[in-house]
């Protein structure tokens, strides 16, 4: 009895899904001139791939602001985050640079003082060590990226401030050697910066160096994974 019920079940679920499939490509080809008369002119399995290639089309046009992008060509991309847990005490910050390929460059991992910062806190030092590290290294241009929007709106509307962190960040991207821009970006689609800051609060992890990673430590090869690389 309830095998015969589970069978009713899948074949009503794949009328469902065969549905929705035809529907959505049917609108897609009605956007073509003539698109619908030449879809179902064609035999079954020919008509049946046009579909699904059209499909696919038309999802990989959508734009996702929930994902990583590459840089314009000719800058370099600095993606940021800090990293503040209460149990265990543990904070740190991860950065990683890529160019307009998408190829990492490096990156960097910093385990910090968790006593001595808020959550916030971490994401200025994240934003500060990485346009310092990035500048180091003689880079041109560079877009920054960090999931802490307020940090970003704080650092870009100009507004006065004791902090001294903001005050040297916004020293760093005004300075006229190179060109520097800040940006917001999700938190989904900031995951490598993310892994790096999870590993520079590793309990064995070195206190309060800055450690390079030449090229993707373990732990953020399924971040870059889920960025296209």
């Amino acid at each position: 009895m309830s095998g015969r019920n589970d069978k009713r079940e899948g074949e009503e679920e794949g009328w469902e899904s065969t549905f929705l499939k035809v529907a959505c490509v049917a609108a897609a080809a009605a956007t073509e001139p003539g698109g619908l008369y030449a879809l179902f002119k064609q035999p079954e399995p020919e008509a049946a791939q046009a579909l699904t290639g059209t499909v696919t089309a038309q999802i990989a046009q959508r734009p996702n602001k929930e994902v990583w992008t590459k840089p314009r060509r000719g800058w370099l991309k600095l993606n940021v985050d800090g990293s503040l847990l209460p149990d265990p005490l543990s904070a740190g910050c991860g950065d990683v640079l890529r160019d307009s390929s998408g190829k990492w460059i490096s990156g960097f991992a910093v385990k910090l003082e968790p006593r001595r910062h808020y959550p916030d806190e971490t994401e200025k030092e994240a934003i500060f060590r990485g346009l310092q590290w990035a500048r180091g290294r003689r880079v041109k241009k560079v877009v920054v990226e960090s999931d802490n929007r307020g940090i970003v709106n704080l650092v870009k509307n100009g507004s006065r401030t004791i902090n001294p962190l903001i005050c040297q960040i916004r020293d760093l991207l005004s300075s006229g050697d190179w060109k520097a821009k800040l940006s917001w970006i999700p938190g989904n689609a900031n995951g490598v910066a993310d892994k790096l800051a999870d590993i520079a609060r590793e309990p064995d992890y070195p206190p309060f160096q800055l450690r390079e990673f030449d090229s993707p430590p373990d732990g953020v090869r399924y971040a870059l994974m889920a960025d296209g690389q």
